[in-house]
């Protein structure tokens, strides 16, 4: 018996969850940790509360690793219970390992999963929450599959309203609950507000005078409107004259005899409501001057329905008259570019159209372009980048009824757009209207460690090339590397120029061109799990031009630094580029560019002009030809060479015009064409400089039209230089094969 026992002992010796505990005589058997619990419901809304409750074994001092995944825990610690609820919709998983420090053994792991079902609920109006009455406000639900819609209006069920679209026409709030057909989840959504306003107004106006036998035609007009400080007021006499003006009595002289009619028109100045009164054949002149204004017009369109916002219309001015000027206005305001035959309309609302000769103007009755109003999407999000987990996230946007397709910046045509990638996220929805409308970017950062920052952009003077520099981030130790990106000839876009060590501070673009253009820089990241991040924000340098002023000295002129804020620009002179010193200096605006040197020397000088940084200079780390730290952010350097008559150290004066001079092709390739259209016969020179100031060609001739041969020049951009008697033209070109 005694062998049979020992053979038991050792069979269960075998199992690491049994533990023997020998005293005296006596043999207990002590069980090890297991890890079952229970959780009160399988199916939960989002943001309900769950019950965890432990129904393993063990002891309060054990170790109990419980993983909740994106849950937030409301109470509960160490055995529990527990209280848990999530703000993220899906299939949910809840662990749990025990581990117990007396007989240091593990329990093996319990999963168990929760479906939990989250509502998007919200409401898009279609334009304006304002409208007149008559009108309405289309509003679009939210849709959720498998749900079922209730409108509230002041809190209250709109009876029969279960769809996901309404139309309000009232004053007040507008909610909708949105409920799951199968889980009973239910959410209501914030509440939209709605104005009707009134637009059958009390006005009413009178004049002092109806019926006028003689001139001068005088008329005070009277604003008998109970209340004219809620409303703003447009008179309009009958030919062709309006005025805006809440005065009463408001006073004005017909020119000519004839049959008047009288509207006034008033606003709501909180709804922009209008309401009008008219008084056909109000003012009768007789006994003056017939008018001799013959001139009529009326407005075309190529469409006559509602397009979507930013589509051109092409409205047509039509009229007999011949000899006229044509000036356009939208909603009363005046159109300064628009001033043919034709106007491509963009805008929304009244266009007029006014014609003139020289005896009188008349304006067209207005033309109205309607747009169809659209709903921007927005974008929501669920979870988060984890760099080394190489996980993804849900980008999505809400449903709306409107909807007939989205369409991802990167790709994705589907509502919900999961992602694994840092990148700045865009979405265009089409509605029924075939009418499409983007996003506001979502930032998206997936790696480690924040966007790198740019300390500071400048010119090397030394080399005449731009360098990036920027200082090490936080959590430098998570960093492989550094992109350099370089926005390419097409705004927003950008190409990498070089990608670094994470021990490099500083980066020279040997292919840049500061003496012919600025440039614009951003950095990225790459984190110790080959995660790149989101680009930072980006710096320009500064492009300096000079060019002579008048009556003496040369002007200065600039883009902007962009980077960083700043409150000072340093001016730099000197007779060579080696020795510049500090001139003046001139307070930042972002609407001044220019400064004007008015010395009186007229021999080559060199300027430059710098963004002086506040605060910390830029360190970088050494591995440059300039000397540090960075404080400033240096232009190009740039001399008034093409402008200086080296034979008699005299300033040219541009007085040839570019009616009178014609180059062409430009850009280049062999041969650059000039044409003289003036009765001056002189000889006149030609000279073409590198931007550097280097005369390269110089040619006199005599023929008003003259081919210079360009073929030995590099592709780049220069000068040429064209003078007579009469005076100078200057113009850049470019050379490109």
């Amino acid at each position: 018996m005694k062998n049979y026992f020992n053979i038991f002992l050792m069979f269960m010796l075998l199992f690491n969850n049994i533990n023997f505990i020998a005293l005296s005589n006596t043999i207990k058997i002590k069980a090890g940790p297991t890890s079952s619990f229970n959780v009160n419901d399988d199916t939960v809304c989002a943001g309900e509360p769950v019950t965890v409750v432990f129904t393993g074994y063990g002891e309060t001092t054990d170790s109990y690793f419980w993983d909740f995944g994106d849950a937030t825990i409301l109470s509960g610690n160490g055995q529990g219970p527990y209280n848990i609820t999530w703000n993220t919709g899906g299939i949910k998983k809840i662990s749990l390992y025990v581990y117990s420090n007396t007989l240091a053994l593990y329990s093996d792991t319990t999963d168990h999963y929760v479906f939990v079902d989250k509502i998007i609920s919200g409401i898009s109006s279609s334009g304006k929450t304002t409208v007149c009455e008559g009108d309405t406000v289309t509003l679009f639900s939210f849709i959720n599959n498998g749900c079922r819609y209730q409108w509230l209006f002041n809190s209250d069920s709109i009876i029969g309203e279960i769809n996901p679209i309404y139309k309000a026409y009232q004053t007040g709030d507008y909610s909708v609950v949105t409920t799951n057909f199968f889980t009973a989840c239910s959410v209501t959504s914030q509440p939209i507000h709605i104005t009707v306003g009134e637009k059958d107004f009390p006005i009413d106006f009178s004049g002092n005078s109806q019926f006028i036998t003689s001139p001068p035609f005088a008329v005070a007009f009277n604003n008998l409107t109970p209340e004219t400080y809620k409303y703003n007021f447009k008179w309009s006499f009958g030919d062709g004259n309006d005025s805006i003006s809440n005065n009463t009595p408001i006073f004005y002289i017909y020119n000519y005899s004839g049959l008047y009619d009288i509207s006034l028109i008033a606003e709501d100045k909180i709804t922009g409501c209008r309401d009008t009164l008219t008084k056909n054949g109000y003012i009768y002149c007789i006994n003056g001057p017939v008018n001799p204004c013959n001139l009529h017009v009326s407005i075309s369109s190529n469409i006559h329905y509602p397009t979507c916002p930013g589509d051109t219309v092409i409205l047509s001015a039509n009229t007999q008259n011949n000899n006229i000027k044509y000036q356009w206005s939208l909603n009363g305001q005046i159109l300064p570019q628009d001033t043919n035959s034709i106007c491509y309309a963009t805008g929304t609302g009244y266009y007029n159209v006014m014609i003139s000769d020289n005896i009188c103007s008349v304006v067209s009755k207005p033309f109205i372009v309607i747009r169809y109003t659209v709903t921007t999407p927005v974008i929501l999000s669920e979870g988060a980048l984890c760099s080394c987990k190489k996980d993804s996230m849900l980008l999505f946007t809400p449903i709306l009824s409107n909807y007939i397709s989205v369409n991802w910046s990167n790709g994705c045509n589907l509502y919900n757009n999961y992602i694994n990638q840092s990148g700045f996220y865009t979405v265009s929805t089409t509605d029924i209207n075939y009418c499409t409308t983007s996003s506001l970017p979502y930032a998206v950062n997936a790696a480690l460690v924040d966007p790198p920052e740019i300390c500071i952009v400048l010119v090397d003077t030394s080399i005449q090339k731009n360098r990036i520099v920027w200082d090490a981030p936080p959590n430098i130790g998570m960093v492989d590397s550094f992109k350099i990106y370089k926005e390419s000839s097409s705004a927003g876009i950008y190409n990498l120029l070089a990608t670094v060590p994470n021990y490099v501070r500083e980066y020279v673009d040997y292919n840049s061109a500061p003496l012919v253009h600025s440039d614009i820089y951003r950095l990225s990241l790459i984190d110790t799990c080959n995660t790149e991040s989101l680009p930072g924000n980006f710096h320009k340098t500064t492009h300096l031009n000079v060019s002579p002023a008048l009556p003496k000295g040369f002007a200065l002129t600039w883009d902007h630094y962009q980077g960083f804020t700043f409150y000072k620009y340093y001016i730099y002179r000197g007779l060579s580029n080696s020795t510049l010193q500090l001139f003046d200096s001139i307070a930042y605006n972002p609407l001044i560019y220019t400064y004007t040197d008015t010395t009186s020397l007229q021999i080559p000088l060199y300027y430059m002009i710098s963004a002086v940084k506040p605060g910390v200079a830029c360190t970088g780390n050494g591995i440059k030809d300039m000397s540090g730290p960075y404080s400033q952010s240096l232009s190009n350097v740039i001399d008034n060479i093409p402008y200086i008559d080296t034979s008699t150290n005299k300033i040219i004066i541009q007085s040839l015009n570019k009616e009178e001079l014609i180059l062409f092709p430009n850009p280049a390739n062999n041969y650059i064409n000039i044409i003289y259209n003036s009765y001056d016969n002189s000889n006149f020179n030609i000279e073409i400089y590198d931007l550097p100031g280097n005369l390269l060609i110089s040619q006199t001739v005599s023929r008003k039209n003259y081919t210079v041969n360009i073929q030995n020049l590099k592709n780049g951009i220069y000068l040429i230089k064209i003078k007579n008697k009469k005076g100078v033209y200057v113009k850049k070109f470019i050379k490109k094969n």
